[in-house]
């Protein structure tokens, strides 16, 4: 009897004989076998986040709040509260403070006890007594940097007026003053110049003003008695004016041709010259005069 050939080997010479193939060999069955699925769907859902997670979270905060908050928020409010020993202030950290709606669902967060023991009703009195007193907070100066408060700028600015406006008020003053102390220096001379021309002038005036109405006796008065006519009565006078308004007719109008400059020439006698109109006859007077105390008085003339 011939043996059967093994399932490996090839069939014929010829050929070469196939390589024998690795069992596969199945995995040992784990401790954690029961638990598989659970871990796979537990991977699967932090892969897949639910669409409530990646929703946009809705706010439901409106403001002012409705009156269901307040009537939420009250219980924690006496629950506070009910912790703090009565007659003592909670500390500051610790005092009740209104929960948002998001910090609802937030766990509470545990704060630090107070470095002090809390206060009794009797102690509370004189530990507030005892307290020092809180000197206020200045505010802090600006940076360099900082543009600072429009208020000083604006109270500079008024500053910086005044002064100027003072300033100027000082140098008005000042310039209004030298005018009047250089009005005063120069008045003075000049009303005392001014007073001596006037009174010329009304002696010319009043000496022909007589001669033109024919009163001669009038008009010898404005001579001076110790002049260069001192041999010369009022009657001759009088004689000579007659014959005068007899040869040329009588004075018809007279002008004041000048002046003697009496702030350059020398005195005591000055030249006064008068443009005479007769009827037959016009010519220019020449009067010497002399002031005599306060007024002027006529030394000379050449003619009538």
């Amino acid at each position: 009897m011939q043996s059967p050939e093994p399932a490996g080997t090839s069939q014929g010479s010829g050929q070469s004989k196939r390589e024998p193939e690795e069992p596969i060999v199945a995995d040992p069955p784990s401790a954690n076998a029961s638990v598989g699925p659970a871990r796979q769907t537990q991977e699967q859902a932090i892969e897949q986040p639910s669409s409530a997670a990646t929703a946009e979270p809705v706010s439901d905060f409106v403001y002012p709040p409705p009156p269901a908050f307040y009537e939420r928020l009250a219980p924690e409010v006496e629950k506070r509260s009910a912790q703090v020993q009565p007659g003592a202030t909670a500390p500051r950290g610790e005092q009740a403070r209104p929960t948002a709606v998001g910090d609802r669902d937030r766990p509470a967060v545990p704060t630090s006890p107070s470095s002090l023991p809390p206060l009794t009703a009797g102690e509370a009195p004189h530990r507030r007594q005892a307290a020092p007193p809180v000197s206020p907070v200045s505010s802090p100066s600006p940076y360099p940097g900082w543009p600072q408060s429009a208020a000083p700028v604006a109270a500079a600015r008024r500053r910086s007026r005044r002064v100027i406006w003072i300033s100027l008020g000082i140098l008005a003053l000042a310039f209004f003053a030298c005018i009047g102390v250089a009005i005063w220096t120069f008045a003075g001379p000049f009303k005392q110049l001014q007073q001596q021309y006037d009174g010329l002038t009304a002696l010319v005036n009043d000496y022909y003003d007589d001669i033109q109405l024919r009163d001669y006796v009038r008009a010898f008065r404005d001579l001076q008695p110790e002049g260069f006519h001192s041999q010369l009565t009022q009657q001759e006078f009088v004689q000579e004016a007659h014959d005068f308004d007899t040869r040329y007719g009588p004075v018809l109008s007279y002008r004041i041709r000048s002046l003697p400059n009496l702030g350059l020439e020398d005195g005591p006698n000055y030249t006064v010259e008068v443009d005479v109109t007769r009827t037959h006859l016009s010519y220019t007077v020449l009067l010497t005069v002399r002031q005599v105390g306060n007024g002027w008085k006529i030394i000379d003339f050449d003619r009538l």
